[in-house]
């Protein structure tokens, strides 16, 4: 049983998902269980699509940091030290939920990304 999924609505360009691959995004975060060999605990799985039909996945782990909403995330084999900060900002459960992410402390320059996620494929255009 997935703890949140989510179809981007709205992403900003960032270094690892192109706007080439912003047409269909998906991402499931999964508890796994256990803790991995580096201390994660969540799977997060995002499925990138671009206009031609051409996916690309990313199989990836987190790990909740001190605070409520706070989460690190990397690909698996990697050690917490190199994970990105990915910040539940708002979020709301049902047909019409939705969560708003930020790819860590707002910058002048945000080059994590931010994004726009409902818990359905069609976001709720008034919410959008």
């Amino acid at each position: 049983m997935p703890l949140f999924s989510s179809h981007v609505q709205q992403q900003a360009e960032n270094s690892y998902t192109s706007r080439d691959f912003n047409q269909c995004v998906t991402a499931q975060y999964v508890r796994k269980g256990y803790k991995t060999f580096w201390g994660y605990d969540i799977g997060v799985y995002n499925v990138a699509r671009n206009a031609n039909g051409r996916t690309m996945v990313g199989n990836l782990c987190a790990s909740v940091t001190g605070s409520s909403g706070k989460l690190h995330v990397a690909p698996c084999v990697l050690p917490k030290a190199t994970a990105g900060p990915y910040w539940i900002v708002a979020y709301e459960e049902g047909d019409n939920g939705y969560a708003l992410i930020s790819g860590g402390q707002p910058k002048n320059l945000v080059t994590t990304g931010n994004d726009v996620n409902t818990c359905g494929p069609n976001g709720d255009r008034p919410l959008l």
